[in-house]
């Protein structure tokens, strides 16, 4: 069982709170830069309330894999630009044709982040994915216990994603 959750699941004691996947993805995807903020600089609801979700599910399913997920980072990985709130039915096409899962209806972007975080916690369960938290290191802390943060290898992101149902790994 896993659960890709939308949020921080984990922190670091680093300057500012960088973390090694911030650094990452900042690196990787210089367009989209903006989107990868310090945690020291976000509001509680990100830094602190999915960290409360994985500790719940921690103790209702204490061997769950938990994923942490950045959505629309990732949607902007596979296909090279992110999605407005107008764009999500388009989005959403684009997803599920790229992805080959079965179709399922959402209404708006809320849920198609929801999709796009569980389909990265399949690929990570699938072990098709590399674990951003990997390696590890002293300045990292892990309130709900062992995280990870799953993100599609190279070879998955140049396909679209395209890889991800029969394994891309």
């Amino acid at each position: 069982m896993a659960a890709g959750i939308d949020t921080l699941l984990h922190w670091s004691d680093g300057p500012s709170g960088w973390r090694n996947a911030d650094n990452f993805l900042k690196i990787a995807y210089p367009d989209a830069v903006s989107s990868v903020m310090a945690p020291n600089s976000l509001f509680g609801a990100m830094a602190v309330g999915g960290v409360g979700l994985a500790i719940r599910l921690r103790h209702h399913w204490p061997d769950i894999l938990l994923t942490e997920t950045h959505p629309k980072m990732l949607f902007h990985a596979l296909r090279g630009s992110r999605y407005a709130k107008t764009d999500v039915p388009l989005a959403f096409d684009w997803f599920m044709t790229r992805t080959r899962l079965s179709a399922i209806e959402i209404r708006n972007e809320h849920e198609l982040d929801a999709l796009i975080s569980a389909w990265a916690a399949r690929e990570g369960l699938l072990n098709n994915w590399r674990d951003l938290c990997q390696p590890r290191s002293p300045d990292m802390i892990f309130p709900a216990g062992p995280v990870s943060y799953f993100w599609p290898n190279e070879e998955t992101v140049a396909a679209g994603g395209s890889l991800g149902e029969s394994g891309s790994g």
